[in-house]
């Protein structure tokens, strides 16, 4: 496994990005305020007034809106916190990628449903761990959260029940995506994805990947989301308890 795991992004974003990292965890004033240093928002996090909007208007028509509009301090707990890039709603203030994860997290407790069994969920492309933060503050139903950047952490032997990968798996190589998908996701009771096939390459990678579960998973891959920005696709992939 080469030192970049399998990352298929741009070489100096991958740099740099890396370095702003390693810089907030070592100087206090660095991560005061990384949410909107250049380097860290090429990769997470900043985001147009517009994606803003866009995750906001999905948010007030998703099917699990009273549950935002009942938790909305909860949704923002990461607000307080390294200086995010914000916007004026009527609720407050809030950056794009809260209202992303918001809807993002709105949309696996639509999948999931009220299944209390979910007991051990991991994150592929964590980051900081926003997203296991949010839902920290949302339930304390679960056992364990785990995070994962790098394949090393990816041998599990217990169940999954949940796998999370926003955005993180179409910015790997064909080759880490499979290992994912081998490793985690065939692990995993319940796996929520959104990932970009805007291109013939990330086409044929996302085909290979639902080749690659076998009969007893259900996949669901006709949802497309950003359709102004990208070729974003929601895949829903459920374990069939009947299979």
């Amino acid at each position: 496994m080469s030192k970049d795991y399998g990352w298929a992004i741009n070489a100096t974003n991958n740099e740099k990005y890396n370095a702003a990292c390693l810089k907030a965890a070592e100087d206090d004033e660095a991560f005061s305020t990384f949410k909107i240093d250049p380097d860290y928002t090429k990769i997470l996090e900043g985001g147009p007034r517009e994606v803003a909007d866009y995750y906001y208007s999905k948010i007030m028509t998703h099917p699990l809106y009273s549950i935002w509009k009942d938790n909305v301090d909860k949704f923002l707990v990461n607000e307080s916190y390294c200086r995010p890039k914000q916007y004026e709603f009527e609720f407050g203030k809030c950056s794009a990628a809260t209202l992303k994860n918001s809807y993002n997290m709105l949309d696996v407790m639509n999948f999931i449903g009220s299944n209390s069994s979910v007991q051990t969920i991991v994150e592929i492309g964590g980051g900081y761990g926003g997203v296991a933060c949010m839902l920290h503050e949302l339930s304390d139903n679960f056992e364990k959260y785990i995070l994962i950047d790098t394949p090393e952490a990816c041998d599990f032997g217990d169940r999954i029940d949940l796998t999370i990968a926003v955005n993180s798996l179409s910015e790997c190589d064909l080759k880490t995506q499979l290992m994912y998908v081998n490793k985690v996701i065939t692990q995993s009771q319940y796996t929520y994805i959104v990932r970009n096939i805007d291109s013939e390459e990330n086409a044929f990678n996302h085909k290979q990947c639902v080749a690659a579960l076998d009969d007893t998973f259900l996949v669901d891959d006709s949802e497309q989301i950003e359709e102004k920005w990208s070729q974003n696709r929601v895949v829903y992939v459920k374990k069939d308890e009947n299979g």
